[in-house]
């Protein structure tokens, strides 16, 4: 049995008005040269939000460093080194920039992004990247430090074979994209981004074989995904009711596996 959810439109509280502002929803904010504002409008975006980690850091000539991240999400071993490397490197030189900052401490063990957008550095910050902010620099950089805990590749329970690979699905988008690769090592097998969702960011990607999969199939698909207008995306589930031709048929249209290559065979 199939049920249809209804999301009616509710009445947003001043918090979720704020939160708007910074979605894209309003004109883009930038940052300024000053820390002690900038960390105001983050805090401020973030009020409630216990997991969320500011950590300020003091380096030569009363400059201060801000660190924001998700607890739990940020490889916080990385991070506790590249603090006490820049604190290191302010004590050597006569004056530390946030270009010799990047050069010498970030670059090489991460990668890196600049930005003066407030709306691009929270959205980062949530996407599980380390935001850092100087005094004095109207710039921030977002650092990809990932290091949150994942379940292993393993054999699907609900599709056991006595032949063929073991690996199954998880629920990392990126090491499940890395499974296909595995299997289809050619430039034309195409993978797609979208994020689903008003408030779960969820990433959804599109994969197919160039030349092989049907334009006009393939665009469908794009036009489908990326209209899908929901609060939160979590299973396939979802997705499914929004691409479907006939949701209500007793018939199943869309076919569903943990399975790598069983994936890789129907994308042929």
């Amino acid at each position: 049995m199939r049920i249809n959810l209804n999301f009616r439109k509710r009445k947003k509280s001043n918090f979720s008005e704020m939160v708007d502002s910074f979605s894209g929803k309003t004109p883009d904010k930038t940052l300024s040269s000053d820390l002690s504002g900038n960390e105001h409008v983050l805090r401020s975006v973030f009020q409630h939000c216990s997991d969320i980690v500011f950590r300020v850091v003091p380096i030569k000539n009363n400059v201060n460093v801000l660190y924001v991240y998700v607890d739990g999400l940020c490889d916080t071993k990385i991070l506790d080194e590249i603090m006490s490397n820049c604190f290191i490197l302010s004590e050597n030189e006569e004056r530390l920039t946030f270009e010799k900052t990047i050069q010498k401490q970030l670059a090489a063990v991460a990668q890196i992004k600049f930005t003066m957008n407030v709306n691009e550095l929270i959205a980062g910050i949530l996407e599980a990247n380390v935001a850092i902010l100087v005094d004095g620099e109207s710039t921030g950089l977002l650092a990809d430090l990932k290091g949150f805990e994942k379940r292993s590749i393993e054999e699907p329970s609900s599709e056991t074979v006595i032949r063929g690979p073991r690996d199954g699905f998880t629920e990392t988008l990126r090491v499940n994209t890395s499974l296909l690769r595995r299997r289809i090592r050619s430039p034309k097998l195409k993978i797609e981004s979208f994020t689903i969702g008003e408030y779960s960011k969820t990433d959804v990607a599109v994969a197919y074989i160039d030349k092989i999969a049907s334009e006009a199939v393939i665009e469908e698909v794009r036009k489908r995904v990326g209209s899908i207008k929901i609060d939160g995306v979590m299973e396939t589930g979802y997705i499914e009711e929004f691409i479907e031709d006939l949701p209500f048929s007793p018939f199943p249209q869309i076919q569903n596996t943990e399975r790598p290559d069983l994936s890789f065979a129907e994308v042929y």
